[in-house]
């Protein structure tokens, strides 16, 4: 993959106010998009950039940053594979 999903929490709803859970059951790669005490965390080093987390993002700005890898430095810069499943 080519890209690394992050949280944004300045915009993410559990983060700031009411609950929220839009993007809970989406993501394809297990255990790299988790639930703690009620709010989101992405795992880079399980996550592969494909955004479907973004895309179900009801927030307005999203609460879910994509960006490229090729911009990351060290051990975030190494190659990574979606490995998708039917959702």
């Amino acid at each position: 993959a080519e890209a690394l999903a992050g949280i944004n929490t300045a915009t993410s709803l559990p983060y700031i106010g009411p609950e929220c859970g839009a993007c809970a059951s989406c993501c394809p790669v297990s255990e790299a998009l988790t639930w703690d005490r009620g709010k989101p965390r992405i795992d880079p080093g399980r996550c592969c950039g494909c955004a479907i987390c973004r895309e179900q993002c009801i927030a307005d700005p999203k609460a879910i940053d994509v960006r490229s890898i090729h911009q990351q430095t060290g051990s975030m810069a190494r190659d990574r594979s979606c490995n998708l499943h039917e959702v």
